[in-house]
C-alpha cells in the first residue's frame, strides 16, 4: 500500500471518538490534554470554530492542500476529511493556543515561521508522549504519513534543535515561550529566556542575516553546547534525539 495512504489501527478509534464528541467537542478534549501534559493554562481564541472539509473544498478555500490548518484570518481550524488524525489535531490546536494566533504578533511570526512550525511539532510530540503513547510511537518512528503533521527537512531540524535545547532548559519553560499569556509580552519573555540560559539572540541574528529562524537557533545551540548539539541535530536517529525521558520537564 502507498505509504501516504496507510492508516494506523488507532485511526478508526480516533475518528469514532470525533463522531461522538463532534469537532468542537474533540477540540476541547484536545485542549484539556495539552494543558494536562504541559502543566500550563491553554487559552484558545474566543469564537474559534472547527471544520472538516473535503480536499477539493480545502483547495478551493485555501488554494492548497493540507492535513489541517489553523487560520488566523478566519479564527478557524480546518481539517481535510480522511487526511487527519490525533497528531494533526494536537498540532493545530497548539497553533491556535500560541502567541502567534493573536493579531498583535502577526508581524513577528512572518519572520520566524520555521521556528514556530518546529516548536509546534516539538510540543505535539511531547503531548503525544505524555497523553497518547501509541500515537507517540507512530509519530517518533514515522510509521505513517498521517501521524506526522509537518516533518519537512527544515522543520525536522528545528524539532531536533528544540530537543537539544530541552536537555538544558525545561520543556515547560520552552512551552511558556509559545503559549499565549495575556499578562506577558512575548518579546520580553523571549529575552528573559535567552539571558537565563546564556544563549545569543538568535531571532535578532535570523532577521539581521536573513536566514531561517531554525538555522539561527541551530547556530546558537552548537555555539553553546558544542559537539553534543551537533550530533543530536545532524547525526542521531530521530527517536534518539526525541527521547523525552532525557529532557528537562
Amino acid at each position: 500500500m502507498d505509504y501516504s495512504k496507510r492508516r494506523p489501527r488507532c485511526y478508526a478509534d480516533f475518528h469514532s471518538l470525533v463522531r461522538r464528541a463532534g469537532l468542537q467537542g474533540i477540540v476541547e478534549k484536545c485542549r484539556a490534554h495539552i494543558e494536562q501534559a504541559l502543566k500550563l493554562p491553554i487559552t484558545l481564541p474566543e469564537g474559534l470554530s472547527a471544520h472538516e472539509l473535503t480536499e477539493r473544498d480545502i483547495i478551493m478555500l485555501k488554494g492548497y492542500s493540507v492535513h489541517g490548518e489553523y487560520s488566523l484570518e478566519d479564527n478557524a481550524l480546518y481539517f481535510t476529511r480522511g487526511q487527519w488524525c490525533r497528531p494533526t489535531l494536537v498540532h493545530e490546536v497548539l497553533h491556535a493556543a500560541s502567541y502567534f494566533a493573536r493579531n498583535e504578533y502577526a508581524d513577528i511570526s512572518g519572520g520566524i515561521m520555521t521556528l514556530i512550525e518546529s516548536l509546534t511539532e516539538f510540543l505535539t510530540g511531547y503531548v503525544l508522549y505524555r497523553e497518547h503513547p501509541v500515537c507517540f510511537q507512530n509519530w517518533v518512528h514515522k510509521r505513517y504519513r498521517i501521524c506526522s503533521a509537518s516533518l519537512l527537512p527544515i522543520y525536522e531540524r528545528g524539532v531536533r534543535a528544540l530537543a537539544v535545547l530541552c536537555r538544558h532548559a525545561s520543556i515547560q519553560e520552552v512551552a511558556a515561550l509559545y503559549l499565549w499569556r495575556s499578562e506577558k509580552n512575548w518579546l520580553e519573555a523571549y529575552k528573559e529566556f535567552i539571558a537565563r540560559h546564556g544563549l545569543r539572540d538568535f531571532i535578532k541574528e535570523c532577521l539581521r542575516r536573513r536566514i531561517s529562524a531554525v538555522a539561527a537557533l541551530v547556530d546558537a545551540l552548537t555555539e553553546a553546547y558544542g559537539e553534543e548539539a551537533a550530533e543530536l541535530i545532524y547525526e542521531a536517529p530521530f527517536e534518539i534525539t526525541l527521547d523525552f525521558a532525557k529532557m528537562e520537564t
